[in-house]
């Protein structure tokens, strides 16, 4: 029990409680992990801390080479290239010597 209690101390910033995790999100049942600084909502720790490191108050890092789109993560603007920028020649990288 003091475990538990030692661990809710040092997350209760982050959680909000909703009952049993793992739930879908029509049931109630998730526990949610929240930003303390913009208040978005994550079901997993691992994706908050993901927000805060790289997304929280920061530029998106990725820009499109085809238009002004820009993501946080390369995944994003890996599909964006691929749904809308499907009939543009592949980009190519050069490296200077």
């Amino acid at each position: 029990m003091k475990l538990f209690s030692l661990i809710a101390q040092l997350y209760t910033p982050y959680i909000l409680s909703y009952g049993t995790p793992g739930l879908s999100s029509g049931k109630a049942g998730w526990t949610l992990y929240e930003c303390v600084d913009c208040g978005n909502k994550y079901k997993h720790k691992g994706s908050l801390q993901r927000h805060i490191k790289y997304e929280c108050r920061k530029q998106p890092s990725f820009k499109c080479p085809y238009c002004v789109y820009r993501a946080y993560q390369k995944h994003n603007l890996l599909l964006h290239e691929r749904h809308l920028h499907k009939d543009m020649p592949e980009k190519v990288d050069f490296v200077s010597e």
